[in-house]
């Protein structure tokens, strides 16, 4: 009986001792992707089918009345793989820096055409630019 209860005061005085140690530990955070959005343009609704050289019109939206803004902020064409990419400094013209303590970001519309203009479709989604990361947009033209 002696034994058990040596082995439970033993363990209540190690757990006592492990859990009072100082374990506060800053470790430097490093951003290796950029902010950026990256807006996929797919067909028909399966995203497995992109549209290549697809126009995608992108603008920001007037956050007093939810309006397009235009004219547009950039007009780019899809790649291979139907994406397009907006660089942090292409979002540092449609998103100045705020005020300190803000976020930066506010809400964007993405216009999609084919490349043989038969299929189009828009998406309007919130963005909100982080230190880093990517943002994905897939719209589907139809």
């Amino acid at each position: 009986m002696k034994k058990i209860i040596n082995s439970i005061v033993l363990f209540f005085m190690t757990l006592v001792l492990l859990t009072s140690c100082d374990r506060d530990v800053d470790f430097e955070t490093i951003s290796v992707t950029p902010p950026s959005v990256n807006v996929i343009v797919y067909v028909g609704g399966n995203q497995n089918v992109r549209s290549t050289n697809a126009t995608v019109v992108i603008s920001k939206i007037n956050p007093a009345d939810g309006t397009v803004m235009t004219p547009s902020s950039f007009t780019k064409q899809s790649d291979a793989t139907g994406s397009v990419k907006l660089t942090n400094a292409e979002l540092l013209q449609i998103f100045p820096e705020p005020a300190a303590g803000q976020p930066r970001g506010g809400k964007l519309h993405f216009s999609a055409k084919s490349a043989d203009n038969l299929k189009s479709g828009t998406l309007t989604s919130t963005y909100i630019n982080m230190t880093d990361g990517e943002t994905w947009q897939w719209v589907n033209i139809q």
